[in-house]
């Protein structure tokens, strides 16, 4: 027995599995791992330069576009008597109080609309597609567009009930107990709500469980 810890043992050969198995797992983190892109001062400082030279071309072609709109309007007033300076002027005045009265009144529009939305379980992204020039266009846009949405949806529910139909139609002749069959009582219905038939299909059919409580949901 002593005989056997006298054996010659290759250490090189268990070092050089040592190596390879360290050698792969290296090669294994650099292939799921790819170095992260990293900047230079320089080209940190070339980005930003670029964004603020974006951001300042901005700026002044805006500056350029009111500087050309105050030329234009001088020289129409240079071309007018006094009487029709005035009425220029005048109208100018109208056409900025209209304006401001137009944003307050679209603004408040929007304010009643997301609350209606609310109330009738609508997404408020469908303020986009409202017309807030008026109350009237307003009402008028909104009844548009909820009945657009309900329609649209009511197509969807309908396909989504007519698939699980289907779906629950061809595994009829499988029972759910009790005698029921999926043509049968629902126990997530609200007519036939069971919490212990319910945890049943759950255990023995998860899928038919599914389609169950999707049939529930469309008839609500």
């Amino acid at each position: 027995m002593k005989d056997l810890f006298k054996l010659p043992m290759n250490l090189q050969f268990f070092a050089e599995q040592d190596d390879e198995q360290e050698t792969g797992a290296d090669d294994e983190n650099q292939q799921q791992d790819p170095p992260e892109r990293k900047f230079t001062r320089a080209e940190m400082a070339g980005i930003i330069a670029a964004e603020v030279k974006k951001a300042t071309e901005a700026i002044v072609q805006k500056k350029d576009e009111e500087i050309q709109q105050a030329k234009t309007e001088a020289e129409k007033l240079a071309q007018m008597n006094e009487d029709q300076k005035s009425e220029y002027e005048r109208q100018q005045r109208e056409d900025a109080l209209s304006k401001r009265e137009a944003d307050i009144t679209a603004r408040e529009l929007r304010a009643q609309v997301t609350v209606q939305l609310t109330e009738d379980n609508l997404p408020a992204e469908l303020t986009d597609l409202l017309n807030f020039s008026d109350a009237d266009a307003c009402n008028d846009s909104y009844q548009k567009v909820k009945d657009a949405f309900a329609k649209a949806t009511g197509s969807f529910d309908e396909a989504v009930q007519t698939e699980v139909n289907k779906r629950l139609a061809n595994s009829a002749d499988q029972p759910l107990g009790n005698g029921q069959s999926a043509a049968g009582n629902n126990p997530w219905s609200k007519e036939s709500f069971n919490l212990t038939e319910q945890g049943r299909i759950l255990t023995e059919d998860p899928e038919r469980a599914k389609l169950l409580k999707q049939q529930a949901k469309n008839k609500k």
